[in-house]
């Protein structure tokens, strides 16, 4: 990774926002209700005609989604990028996007789940800060105003650079204090990366962890010891867990551990560590700037976030 970050600039009221699919074919109502959420915030978008496209599942063939990505980037009139779902396909595209061109034209990066792969991979490629956050998926439904709101008001820096942010749906397993990078994404995409260009360093690191919806406990107890053998988790500064929606029982019955019991036995014992975070698939779902130093505060009274740079130019 360049020893360097590279800032994008934040967003304002008459930016353009460009919609790609990196991954699986969206409905055209995800793409039409996102489109006019962010409409109604006051940005303009443009929605690429490659979201159309159907190859098998994805969104396109491998080459016509990577250059979807490459025309925005590349559109001087575009401020940012997001996508309308994840699902599988993004890790696809990676071989065919052009870093340079990336790294010299610095724009906004915003997806998670499947897109983990995608932002990251810019983020270490490139030294960009890529963003943790909404698909236009979900800009919809009981909790569409959390996330839309968490949305806008990171990528137009209206969050205050030394300011706390309280997430009172955190739940702390462990209290304590760190500073570091914010690095992570989904469990499973962060897994495949390991012993790829694109692995993560997360020495010291504020790492967050979302899991697959429907995900068996017993697999994401194998991912985490997995991260435990490699020696990741001993290094970290704190850790933050996702809602890890949805899981599904072992098809032998109970596991007979829950997710706190696991993470007791694979990370080390002076790790803070808040779960049920608003960072993955349940319904509420907060922004997190990927490679900027922050300071997390966790105990019984709530969990606390607060970044000491900026994550724009």
């Amino acid at each position: 990774m360049p020893n360097k970050l590279i800032k994008p600039k934040a967003l304002h009221p008459a930016s353009q926002i460009g919609i790609v699919s990196p991954a699986r074919l969206a409905t055209p109502d995800v793409i039409e209700i996102g489109k006019s959420f962010l409409q109604n915030m006051g940005f303009s978008v443009f929605v690429h005609p490659q979201n159309t496209e159907k190859h098998f599942q994805l969104a396109g063939t491998d080459e016509d989604r990577a250059q979807a990505i490459m025309d925005m980037v590349e559109d001087p009139s575009i401020d940012a990028i997001l996508a309308p779902r994840g699902g599988i396909g993004s890790y696809r595209v990676i071989p065919h996007l052009k870093f340079d061109v990336i790294a010299e034209n610095p724009k906004i990066f915003c997806g998670f789940s499947d897109l983990t792969t995608l932002m990251l991979a810019i983020h270490q490629r490139t030294g960009l800060v890529t963003f943790h956050g909404p698909l236009l998926m979900n800009l919809s439904g009981d909790h569409d105003a959390y996330n839309l709101n968490f949305l806008t008001q990171f990528l137009t820096g209206k969050i205050p650079t030394g300011q706390p942010i309280h997430y009172p749906e955190g739940r702390c397993m462990r209290e304590g204090k760190a500073e570091g990078k914010i690095i992570g994404g989904n469990i499973t995409l962060l897994q495949h990366m390991i012993a790829t260009k694109d692995e993560i360093d997360m020495s010291s690191a504020i790492l967050f962890l979302e899991d697959d919806a429907g995900e068996k406990i017993s697999d994401i107890e194998r991912k985490l010891w997995h991260f435990k053998n490699t020696g990741k988790l001993q290094r970290i500064g704190a850790l933050i867990v996702g809602e890890f929606a949805g899981f599904r029982e072992d098809s032998n019955g109970e596991w007979g551990r829950d997710i706190l019991a696991i993470l007791k036995e694979v990370l080390p014992s002076h790790v803070p560590v808040v779960w049920n975070f608003p960072c993955g698939h349940g319904k509420k779902m907060t922004t997190l700037p990927l490679g900027i130093t922050a300071r997390i505060e966790i105990s019984p009274k709530g969990t606390y976030l607060t970044y000491t740079e900026s994550p724009f130019a």
